[in-house]
């Protein structure tokens, strides 16, 4: 089997161009504070920051893996509320455009294709039949499996939640994401702050503090590609 390394080399000069502009364009803070605003939707059709051109790609060349698999695991501590949670990441989900979009290709170009709604199954792994060590082989067992699961970016959602039960009081919460439609700092900063801000006031019967967004990754991207076109995609 040929390696990535392999298959790379064999791209045609435009193709490994494309590739190491999104990477290049994806890896630097070169646009300092701009207003953005969103985009025209009048196309159907959303265009991927650079950053996520290059994702597409490489899982174009390389097919589905985990290797861009983003998972974490958190534990709550006391009586879950499981409607609550799953409260919680319908309405995440619902405000993040890029957590209810797919990747689909027409004659080789990508877009983004953003449901109106998507339907999440969280489901519930007992564990607390265990003793307390095998409890720990067992959560370790399954969130390295779940790392490992693969993606389908035209029709999967791209974000999956299961709970690990191992006691009454104590539950671990398995989140893995596809880094084509968020970031490390998104998923440690803005998931984890809207999870713990939503479901504390889910579980008390409140609705959602959390202001509605000013826009979303798709107005993002369609403004970068407008800005990075002209001379200044040539003088790269």
């Amino acid at each position: 089997m040929s390696s990535v390394a392999d298959r790379l080399a064999k791209l045609s000069p435009a193709k490994r161009a494309l590739l190491q502009l999104s990477k290049s364009i994806g890896e630097q803070e070169q646009f300092g504070y701009v207003e953005i605003n969103k985009r025209d939707r009048s196309s159907g059709r959303d265009v991927l920051s650079f950053a996520q051109q290059r994702l597409w790609f490489l899982d174009q060349l390389e097919g589905a893996n985990a290797t861009y698999n983003m998972p974490i695991a958190f534990r709550l501590h006391g009586q879950l509320d499981y409607k609550a949670l799953h409260r919680v990441f319908d309405e995440i989900i619902q405000r993040h455009e890029s957590l209810r979009t797919n990747f689909q290709s027409e004659r080789g170009q990508p877009a983004q294709v953003i449901a109106e709604r998507v339907t999440l199954h969280i489901p519930q792994v007992d564990l607390s039949f265990l003793d307390v060590i095998e409890q720990e082989r067992q959560l370790e067992t399954l969130l390295r499996l779940e790392a490992q699961k693969t993606f389908n970016l035209t029709r999967d959602l791209l974000l999956r939640v299961s709970i690990l039960r191992l006691s009454a009081l104590d539950n671990v919460v398995s989140v893995s994401i596809h880094h084509i439609i968020s970031d490390g700092w998104s998923v440690g900063n803005v998931l984890l702050h809207e999870f713990k801000t939503l479901y504390e006031a889910f579980v008390k019967g409140q609705p959602s503090p959390l202001p509605a967004l000013k826009i979303q990754y798709g107005d993002f991207a369609s403004w970068q590609r407008n800005w990075l076109s002209g001379s200044r995609l040539n003088n790269q």
